[in-house]
């Protein structure tokens, strides 16, 4: 069965003033990003408003969010990891002088 209580407005402002920031800092360090950063925090928090646990103390609330914004950081890093991002200009300016740029002209000419 699904839990479909949500929490309270003022509950999740609260829980945003009070681990927001530390939540913002890990998720920065962990992925080198600030809008991956923010991205995280806000899932954490949506996660936190879903599945609106109940705490037995303030440091069992704050391991629970480190525990789902690290796992939401992995999922990024893994994301990135199956999907990495080729700079079109960096892989050109590394070929400008190379023998072989008709190969890579020719590789940018295929579609995605």
């Amino acid at each position: 069965m699904r839990n479909t209580s949500v929490r309270p407005t003022d509950s999740i402002e609260e829980v945003v003033h009070t681990y927001g920031n530390m939540l913002f800092r890990l998720c920065l360090i962990t992925l080198g990003n600030a809008s991956d950063a923010e991205d995280v925090v806000q899932e954490t928090m949506i996660k936190y408003l879903q599945k609106a646990p109940k705490f037995e103390n303030g440091e069992h609330e704050k391991a629970w969010l480190i525990k789902v914004a690290t796992n939401k950081c992995r999922d990024v890093l893994r994301y990135r990891k199956n999907h990495p991002v080729v700079d079109v200009e960096e892989i050109m300016e590394l070929t400008k002088d190379a023998n072989d740029s008709h190969i890579i002209d020719a590789l940018m000419t295929l579609p995605e």
